[in-house]
């Protein structure tokens, strides 16, 4: 845990040394950010977790819980912040991006512990992924809502994204049908309809990270044999890009949040109301759930990861926040998930 929350951290201070030092780094950092379609694959593996037949065992504990610990947190997110001077639609940003779930380095942390595929590690899994669904749609919403920014259009235009997309859906059945779904291949196609299906929502204002979510759903119904196929291939392909993104995110960050004594003391109410209100909502609800155990699942939610990170590049690139509010939000965003995985870390050692 300790060694994923020391990477998380060189990796953003990466960016902002090299943002800091070099000349010309915004051309540098306009370069990197085509490695934004390593969130819509990360996303799309998220989709792929998502699997009708488990959700309906725990249906009505899963709609309160998934409910509770993004309903609740949301509320006293947006009041807080508004309570701290930020108008309405920065406000209900920042709530969007600290409800989310960090469901990869969730992964990652019960894997090494040697719990994720227990009754509570399968559990946690399918809340985190599920988790971000009100976040993505949330964000979608927002992003609806204003006008896109000059030089903020989608990466395709025209029909050539639509039509690519049912290409690849077409190949995608003719290769499921005639031959035998290689990991190779069946890893490549599904990460390129991915971000193609992605790209294509992006056109009517969704997010790319609610399409790569949506993509990943789409392809786990039809296809449920893609999510043993691809995973693990898929999570190894995008790592060295997830690295990239990580770093373009330091680029972004604004250097005179640390020195401003309002930010720091607004990030640190932040991360203590992200921390508290995730963890208690989640223990309240699985009071009494033993076989589920609660303080694995509560910590589990803690951590933003990923997501929020991308949440946050996503508003700070439309333009629903500002560069200072988008680095209190990854101030948040990590101390959250260092704390989460510690909290997990020292829950889980006890059950191996």
């Amino acid at each position: 845990m300790k060694n994923l929350a020391r990477s998380v951290l060189a990796q953003l201070l990466l960016g902002a040394l090299l943002k800091a030092f070099l000349p010309h780094s915004a051309v540098l950092e306009g370069y990197l950010s085509w490695a934004t379609f390593s969130i819509i694959g990360l996303f799309l593996g998220v989709g792929l977790h998502i699997e009708r037949r488990s959700v309906l065992p725990e249906l009505k504990l899963l709609s309160l819980l998934v409910g509770g610990t993004t309903l609740g947190p949301f509320i006293v997110f947006l009041l807080t912040g508004l309570l701290f001077g930020l108008e309405l639609v920065p406000a209900l940003t920042l709530s969007a991006v600290l409800i989310t779930t960090g469901t990869g380095v969730t992964i990652q942390a019960l894997s090494n512990l040697g719990l994720l595929h227990t009754r509570a590690g399968n559990f946690l899994t399918l809340v985190s992924a599920l988790d971000d669904v009100p976040a993505a749609l949330l964000m979608s919403l927002l992003l609806f809502s204003i006008p896109p920014l000059h030089g903020a259009d989608p990466v395709f235009r025209g029909d050539l994204a639509l039509l690519a997309a049912l290409t690849l859906i077409a190949l995608t059945f003719v290769l499921r049908l005639r031959f035998r779904l290689r990991t190779p291949i069946a890893t490549a196609l599904t990460l390129t309809f991915g971000v193609t299906f992605a790209m294509v929502l992006e056109r009517f204002h969704v997010s790319l990270v609610m399409g790569g979510l949506a993509a990943g759903v789409l392809l786990g119904a039809v296809f449920s044999s893609l999510r043993d196929v691809v995973e693990g291939h898929l999570e190894n392909i995008l790592k060295p890009f997830l690295v990239i993104y990580m770093v373009s995110i330091g680029m972004k960050l604004s250097p005179a949040v640390f020195t401003g004594t309002w930010a720091l003391a607004f990030s640190l109410v932040l991360s203590l109301v992200a921390i508290v209100t995730k963890y208690g909502v989640s223990s309240w609800i699985l009071r009494g759930r033993n076989d589920l155990d609660p303080p694995l699942i509560s910590w589990g939610l803690v951590p933003r990861g990923i997501p929020g990170f991308a949440f946050a590049t996503v508003a700070v690139s439309h333009g629903l926040i500002g560069e200072e509010l988008f680095t209190i939000l990854v101030l948040v965003v990590t101390v959250t998930t260092w704390v989460g995985l510690l909290g997990l870390e020292y829950v889980g050692i006890k059950k191996v």
